[in-house]
């Protein structure tokens, strides 16, 4: 954004109509006419490995697919190289290793504006002396599109991202969440089979973010445009993908459906990338199957694992602090293990099993945090510090209280130990 508006200082004046652009025509498709998806839309990176100045290895035998019309998201920090990774599959990049495969024919040597892709970056790459229609009817014109054709595809593209009757403004005059709607009518202007988007709306504030990431779906869904998407934004990631990627130092930690990989995640940086997590030591008793009977302070608890752990081998046990209990006994004081009243689910039973939890132990409370529909406590267990998210309407501790703690049964991730 701030680059368009720099750059538009030194533009020359220029007349705002479509039919005055004189742009290069590289690729055509010979009939004046917008063309229409020739495959189904299905992207894939096959074993791709690129390293910068032959020092840094930003990505090593990474794979990752999308099928046709899906909504795939490259979740990391800084430097994980998902950034690397979708200019590779734009073909700004090449890779050193590996191939990109679009609907099964290998385009890894097919030059970035012969993919049949649509690309919008962060700073959106608009063109500050063209107008909104000029700007999304660029890529038409690349492709030797019809005037009429042209005009009416331009029409159609702002009425989808919310931007009629802005034909003849500049970028310029143009907000940072309308700057981002034009870069996206623009990518989809031709009717790519994959839809690229890399941090799209990471200059914008949340709550703009997270309207125009509701349209981007609802758009993406309207066109069934294949899409890869990158962010660093957890909550962005949840809610737009069909599937989730996350990745860290050039390669991919764990794939699949979004609330799968925060409610099973593979390692300890998967769990607390994805959210806060409570963690304690845990060691392996016996094992059946993908079946492992664990002890954590001295407490045996179930959980099931597809990760090689063999019996007497430590691990680390994960929880979420949703799903983190508090107990203590009806009436007054604090309880062993039975008898418990459940603070913050208004559980009350005489036995663990009635109440569905795994104690696993006795905590103090060292702080209550209000954070709007839920309060956090801050618990210390012996030095270590764990978290429960609980609803106000039960909520009868003090700070310095002493509590029994235990998660729902069924939702301890057991991975290895860090």
């Amino acid at each position: 954004m701030t680059a368009a508006r720099g750059a538009l200082k030194d533009e020359r004046k220029g007349d705002n109509t479509m039919s005055k652009i004189d742009l290069p025509k590289k690729v055509t498709d010979g009939s004046g006419n917008i063309a229409k998806r020739t495959g189904s839309g299905q992207i894939s990176a096959e074993g791709i490995s690129y390293t910068y100045e032959k020092k840094h290895l930003a990505l090593n035998n990474v794979t990752v697919s999308a099928n046709a019309s899906e909504f795939v998201t490259l979740l990391g920090p800084s430097g994980s190289g998902k950034s690397s990774l979708l200019r590779i599959i734009a073909g700004l990049m090449m890779p050193h290793c590996g191939r990109i495969v679009l609907d099964g024919r290998d385009i890894t040597d097919v030059p970035a504006q012969k993919r049949d892709m649509g690309v919008v970056f962060q700073n959106y790459a608009l063109f500050p002396h063209l107008s909104v229609a000029d700007n999304v009817a660029f890529p038409l014109h690349m492709r030797n599109v019809s005037k009429r054709d042209c005009l009416r595809r331009v029409e159609e593209m702002l009425g989808l991202v919310g931007l009629e009757g802005m034909n003849d403004r500049r970028p310029g005059q143009l907000s940072g969440g309308q700057q981002q709607r034009v870069a996206l009518a623009r990518a989809l202007a031709h009717r790519p089979r994959v839809l690229l988007l890399d941090e799209p709306l990471g200059a914008l504030d949340r709550r703009l973010r997270q309207r125009l990431g509701r349209e981007l779906r609802k758009i993406q869904r309207e066109t069934g445009t294949t899409t890869v998407y990158v962010t660093h934004d957890q909550e962005e990631a949840f809610y737009l993908s069909d599937q989730l990627v996350v990745m860290s130092n050039g390669r991919i930690n764990q794939s699949g459906k979004p609330q799968e990989l925060y409610e099973q995640p593979s390692d300890l940086f998967v769990a607390e990338f994805l959210g806060d997590t409570n963690r304690l030591p845990g060691t392996v008793v016996t094992r059946q199957g993908t079946r492992l009977d664990v002890t954590v302070n001295g407490r045996h608890i179930q959980c099931d694992t597809t990760l090689d752990l063999a019996s007497g081998g430590s691990v680390t046990c994960l929880f979420r602090p949703e799903r983190t209990r508090i107990g203590c006994k009806v009436g007054h004081g604090v309880s062993s293990n039975t008898v418990q009243k459940c603070i913050g689910g208004s559980r009350v039973a005489t036995s663990d099993a009635a109440l569905g939890i795994y104690w696993l132990g006795e905590a103090v409370i060292q702080d209550r945090l209000s954070l709007g529909s839920f309060v956090r406590l801050v618990l210390d267990a012996n030095g270590v510090t764990l978290h429960a998210d609980l609803e106000n309407d039960d909520l009868v501790v003090e700070i310095g209280q002493r509590v029994n703690y235990g998660c729902d049964e069924g939702k301890i991730v057991v991975v290895k130990e860090s």
